[in-house]
């Protein structure tokens, strides 16, 4: 194992936290030949780290992107994804895969029981919900197989170092989400109650098309339905819906707890916040655009981590560009794919062309890539809203005392970030 120095300056990740009970930077077969005494050492020594960073808020705030990207964003699958996030946002807040991987369940709502009737007028019971969910691919799952085990630490250990750069200098913050939960259990239990009771939300999830995706369940699932033949007990019918709201309100409470900021990753998770807190949101996580520009300025080059970290280190000379790309990703809100990318070329590759020209021209001329740019995007939030009325849909007093009107003033109210918190970088060089 090689040791890394460090400087007095230097912000402890979770990284750190491994080299620390360690000793040493591991490789990943040194970690895939742990055993189970030494994997319940380390969460031991994690579970610890993690408690202490949860009374520490991410300084100058940051975007809690939903969906899969915040549980599995270090993945390798998910690494488009996430190279986007980094150029459009000024910090992404992920949720720790070493925590869900070691997590504590505890606090996660039991599951609820939805009874179908049965000809003979017995029940069948359909159980899902967090507690369920979140086991998939945990130590708890693989603790019988350990190998199994420590070779699922050791690739989660191995994604979280392909993305050192971006942990250690603060751009990726990751944090557990258990002792959040934890902590506001009750609240988030009160939550859930008034939002199963809600008619506006549960007309909401029940208008959604039987052959469209709805809301995000949980982490790793987004839109699933459970159903059994049968009539379901009346008492039962609105509880169907209640892993949707619980996922929203907890990620909305963990944001709140680091200062952090919610981003809807579809339009029906942004479609349930507006519908949930009476918000006027207009910008969700911009991958469909992200994307497009990607393959504009970028035509068949995938943009990495790395270069997606070092573009952000650089000049923030590109107003107008930046400007061009908010005006596009306002104008495309209801463009289909085939329009959003057609409206694409056409304010891009000008600017695009313009750019290489300029650089083919200067004595660095030699380093200009002959196939597209090196990347894109601006670092404006994604996500900006108002409250439209001086209430929620399940009225105040309710809200005050789940804590999620507070969570979602704190959240949506504030002011945009300007200067070094909106960079749009872009590259034409070939970084050789």
């Amino acid at each position: 194992m090689a040791t890394r120095p460090r400087t007095s300056s230097h912000v402890v990740t979770v990284l750190d936290a491994l080299e620390n009970s360690l000793g040493a930077k591991p490789t990943q077969q040194e970690l895939a030949r742990l055993s189970v005494t030494e994997l319940e050492h380390l969460a031991g020594v994690l579970d610890e780290f993690w408690l202490a960073q949860a009374d520490e808020t991410v300084p100058d705030g940051a975007s809690l992107v939903g969906g899969w990207t915040s549980a599995y964003g270090s993945e390798p699958s998910f690494r488009e994804d996430l190279s986007d996030s980094l150029l459009y946002y000024p910090r992404l807040l992920l949720l720790d895969p070493l925590a869900n991987f070691f997590d504590d369940r505890s606090s996660l709502p039991a599951p609820k029981g939805i009874r179908y009737r049965r000809n003979d007028g017995a029940d069948n019971v359909v159980h899902a919900g967090a507690q369920i969910w979140s086991r998939d691919g945990s130590y708890e799952s693989l603790r019988e197989d350990p190998t199994s085990a420590a070779d699922r630490f050791s690739r989660i250990v191995h994604n979280l170092y392909a993305l050192e750069g971006p942990i250690r200098e603060g751009v990726v913050v990751l944090r557990s989400q258990w002792p959040i939960l934890g902590r506001r259990r009750i609240q988030l239990e009160t939550a859930v109650r008034h939002d199963v009771a809600s008619n506006e939300l549960q007309d909401f999830i029940a208008s959604i098309p039987p052959d469209k995706i709805g809301p995000t369940a949980w982490d790793n699932l987004q839109g699933l339905s459970l159903s059994l033949d049968g009539a379901i007990r009346a008492a039962d019918e609105k509880w169907r819906a209640e892993p949707f709201f619980y996922y929203i309100d907890k990620m909305l409470a963990i944001a709140d707890a680091f200062d952090a900021q919610y981003v809807p990753s579809s339009e029906v998770d942004l479609t349930l916040l507006r519908k949930k807190v009476t918000l006027g949101a207009h910008r969700i996580h911009p991958g469909a655009v992200l994307r497009e520009v990607s393959r504009v300025a970028v035509p068949s080059i995938e943009v990495s981590i790395r270069q997606a970290a070092a573009i952000r280190k650089s000049s923030d000379d590109f107003e107008d560009w930046r400007s061009t790309l908010r005006g596009i990703q306002r104008g495309a809100s209801a463009d289909s794919p085939a329009e959003l990318r057609q409206r694409v070329e056409d304010e891009l590759r000008p600017r695009v062309n313009k750019v290489r020209r300029e650089l083919e021209s200067s004595s660095l001329k030699e380093l200009v890539r002959t196939d597209g740019t090196d990347v894109i995007i601006d670092g404006a939030l994604g996500f900006t809203a108002a409250l439209a009325t001086h209430e929620p849909l399940w009225g105040a007093t309710a809200a005050v005392g789940a804590g999620v009107l507070q969570w979602t003033r704190k959240a949506y109210m504030r002011a945009r970030p300007t200067g070094a918190d909106a960079v749009l970088a872009t590259l034409l060089r070939d970084p050789k």
